[in-house]
């Protein structure tokens, strides 16, 4: 098993899975699973369905132990599962290892889940809360409850009070000296009978003298070194009405609700209607809860939003009836629309089951693929533990039999759609070795030397050119040799030798 930081377990041996701190058994059969409900790795010869069930090979039929020996009909049910009337199997209740119907248990499920003897059902136990096939436990708050949240508590855990403002469980508050609740901790909420609240502190009552004092000057039970916001001075005065704090009755450090501080200390009017906080030129920057702000004003948020920011219906908080999931609130009440997890209005879903989508105002299934799905075909969240979806949705394996395989088809095993790199595909779906990739040194150097050789070549045709010129345009030295005969060791004789030559320079 291997332990989180903050001590819960999140991964656990074989046959078992995680489940808040502890290890629960996986269904027999079962080597590796998601839940008590949904196996990804069978024993055996068996296979996991798109459903998490394991199966016989080639036995496709949903929530299916074995087949016929032709493969043409289920002869066995996997657990937690029941042979209908039609000859199909079809899905025990929620957290039921054994059934005769779909409402009629006989035996529930390990784990959270306790019989209901009245209704044949089963349920998850005290402290524990049914969500999406499973038991969660409650919140530290609840004895009991619906839901994950204090809020949802239907009894308080020892130690903890209902507020009858939220509905939700609060601590009590021992630890605070004078207190009596704290819905907040560490701030208190309520002080004991002789104690005064202050700041979130409770001050006994009588240990200064000065009304609305936070501290008294040492020795001095008549005059306050510290007042509550609102007043000031030692003797704890009355800020002026619109004031929040103040340093004297004619200066205001901060307004109330609905007032802006002007240059001069004084807290005006705020005339933006729907508005918490402004500027002194009625610029709003805060607006009352129920409306949103919008350059400078107070527009009002659209139901059954109760709070919401930058657009009417972008909610941030939900009115009463209804819960918040992404922005918009679904409505919390009983819904009619079959596999829907939440309805935003009487027969329209919002949010559906597992396994759905919302397609108009009902929920259809996914492909047995799909875990979750945005479409029929289109997967968000594989079935299959060794299979992710791909940029158009479609579940592929990350499993191959092909050699250099990055993905391939989730049901053979041996059609290529991507392949590692190095490799591209082939028109028979293997992967075959890329073209290997140019040399850049290599190039580089026969770049240069093609360079140079043309370099040489352009200046010897210039010297031939030059040359050239200078025989054809008449400028041959003025020079008379002649070989004497007498001289037969090559002597040679010149005429004109004070003539210069003039040859081109190059």
């Amino acid at each position: 098993m291997v332990y989180s930081s903050d001590c819960t377990c999140s991964q656990c041996n074989l046959r078992y899975y995680p489940s808040g701190n502890e290890c629960l058994a996986c269904s027999s059969g079962c080597q590796t699973c998601r839940s008590v409900d949904f196996c990804e790795i069978c024993e055996g010869d068996q296979v996991s369905n798109g459903a998490g069930v394991c199966i016989a090979p080639l036995c496709d039929f949903l929530y299916c132990q074995a087949c016929n020996s032709g493969n043409t009909a289920c002869d066995t049910c996997s657990m937690r599962a029941f042979k209908a009337s039609t000859g199909q199997c079809e899905r025990c209740g929620e957290g039921c290892k054994q059934c005769t119907d779909s409402t009629a248990c006989t035996t529930c499920g390990d784990g959270n889940y306790k019989p209901d003897p009245e209704n044949s059902v089963c349920v998850c136990k005290d402290g524990f809360y049914a969500s999406e096939r499973k038991c969660l436990q409650c919140n530290k708050a609840c004895q009991a409850c619906t839901g994950g949240t204090e809020r949802d508590c239907m009894a308080c855990s020892e130690d903890w009070i209902r507020d009858d403002a939220t509905g939700a469980c609060i601590p009590q508050c021992a630890k605070i000296t004078g207190c009596l609740l704290c819905p907040k901790p560490p701030a208190c909420g309520t002080c004991l009978s002789d104690y005064d609240l202050v700041d979130g502190s409770c001050i006994l009552r009588g240990s200064c003298r000065v009304d609305n004092c936070l501290t008294c000057v040492t020795g001095n039970v008549n005059s306050c070194a510290s007042c509550r916001d609102g007043f000031y001075d030692s003797a704890c005065a009355a800020c002026p009405e619109r004031c929040a704090a103040c340093v004297n009755a004619g200066s205001c450090i901060t307004c109330k609700s609905g007032y802006a501080l002007s240059p001069g200390g004084q807290c005006v009017s705020c005339s933006v209607s729907n508005c918490s906080q402004c500027s002194s030129d009625n610029f709003c920057f805060s607006c009352n809860d129920g409306y949103y702000l919008s350059a400078g004003a107070c527009s009002s948020c659209n139901m059954p939003c109760r709070t919401c920011v930058n657009d009417a219906d972008r909610c941030t908080s939900c009115q009463n009836g209804y819960e918040l999931n992404i922005n918009t609130c679904s409505s919390t009440t009983a819904c009619d629309v079959e596999n829907c997890r939440s309805c935003i209005s009487p027969g329209v879903c919002g949010r559906c089951n597992t396994g759905y989508y919302v397609s108009g105002s009902r929920c259809s299934r996914c492909n047995s693929m799909c875990r979750e799905c945005f479409g029929p075909n289109t997967c968000t969240e594989c079935a299959a533990a060794n299979a992710i979806p791909d940029e158009d949705g479609i579940c592929v394996s990350t499993v191959c039999d092909v050699s250099n395989c990055l993905r391939c088809d989730l049901v053979t095993l041996r059609i290529c759609t991507m392949c590692d790199s190095g490799y591209i595909l082939s028109s028979s779906n293997t992967c075959k070795p890329s073209a290997p990739p140019v040399n850049k040194t290599n190039g580089v150097a026969i770049g240069v030397s093609v360079v140079v050789v043309i370099v040489v070549i352009a200046v010897i045709v210039i010297i031939v050119v030059f040359l050239k010129k200078g025989i054809i345009g008449g400028r041959r030295p003025k020079h008379n040799l002649s070989i004497s005969s007498r001289h037969s060791n090559s002597m040679l004789s010149y005429d004109n030798l004070n003539e210069s030559v003039s040859a081109p320079l190059l």
